[in-house]
């Protein structure tokens, strides 16, 4: 006889550094959060918070194979996570249905999307490299063994503001990186050669299971303000958009994740971002883009956890009739 599935496990973790944050919330009492952890809605964290089908990791001791029939994964960042991903890949058994599958995380760094996103008509997938330094100086070799050329931006690799990006122009500018949060110590140093480096259009783009919600705005690199009104450097028509939204769906693994295009001049699409959930920042800023998609992409959600069998990973299983993950 075989044994009964249990019901969905939401699959919490905390960071390989063991590190939190903490801030003052609304009410005057302290918030602790995870960076990198995926934003759900307050229905499915307060289970969570109740300890209901809940698992934490890393875990010190391994309990076995748990017969989960499905697992929310909770953790979105792959450098920020990679010790607690690797132990909810194997603690559930083969014919379990992942949410956001652990395993796929590390495949949608930023460094690796060229390949898989090649071929999307109207879309530019700039050359990243992802590297660990320790000085401005070892940020400024791995730059010159990679063969780029001057101007390139540099962010950490676990950052969710797309504001906390530096533009380096030139060998002197290296020190500047000296104001990124060091102690996390992976970095995204990204070609941005030929790019006019001026206000521009963005789109940001959250898909939940097969349902997109995206917001339009201006941007302009720190520390430039935005200059209201001015006129839009580019545009995307109708048949572009419609091409890299499509072959975003159908090439990222995922079941939520938000991307962040801008627009070039040439009517292209480039790919900024790409981030497993909805990203938010611990301090809001006005006209702050997910926080005006989240009316409309919380409900989503939580309609799709409540769907185990319309994830991504059950649609693959059902198209290979494979039981493996």
């Amino acid at each position: 006889m075989s044994k009964k599935k249990l019901p969905m496990t939401i699959a919490m973790a905390l960071r390989d550094d063991g590190m939190a944050s903490c801030r003052i919330g609304a009410d005057g009492r302290p918030v602790i959060g995870f960076p990198g952890q995926i934003r759900l809605p307050d229905s499915v964290t307060q289970k969570a918070a109740t300890g209901g089908n809940t698992e934490w990791f890393p875990r010190t001791e391994d309990t076995g194979l748990s017969l989960a029939g499905s697992v929310l994964n909770t953790a979105g960042d792959f450098d920020d996570y990679s010790i607690a991903l690797s132990q909810i890949d194997k603690r559930y058994d083969a014919s379990t249905l992942f949410f956001n599958h652990p395993r796929v995380i590390s495949q949608v760094r930023k460094d690796v999307l060229a390949e898989p996103l090649s071929g999307i008509e109207g879309l530019v997938v700039p050359r990243t490299i992802r590297v660990q330094a320790t000085t401005p100086t070892s940020l400024q070799e791995a730059f010159e063994a990679s063969g780029m050329a001057y101007p390139v931006t540099v962010q950490l690799t676990t950052e969710t503001d797309n504001h906390a990006i530096l533009v380096i122009g030139k060998a002197a500018d290296w020190d500047r990186t000296l104001d990124l949060d060091w102690p996390r110590k992976w970095f995204y140093i990204t070609d941005v050669s030929g790019v006019p480096l001026v206000q521009h259009t963005r789109f940001r783009l959250c898909y939940v299971g097969t349902a997109l919600e995206f917001v339009r705005f201006a941007f302009a690199y720190p520390p430039r303000s935005l200059v209201a009104n001015l006129p839009p450097s580019g545009n995307l028509s109708a048949a572009i958009f419609s091409s890299v939204c499509n072959g975003l769906a159908s090439r990222v693994p995922l079941d939520y994740f938000s991307v962040e295009l801008s627009v070039q001049p040439s009517g292209k699409a480039r790919l900024e971002h790409l981030w497993v959930g909805l990203p938010f920042t611990d301090k809001p800023r006005a006209g702050d883009p997910s926080r005006r998609m989240w009316q409309k992409v919380g409900p989503k959600l939580e309609d799709l956890i409540r769907r185990p069998s319309d994830w991504r990973h059950a649609r693959m299983i059902a198209n290979t009739n494979s039981p493996q993950h």
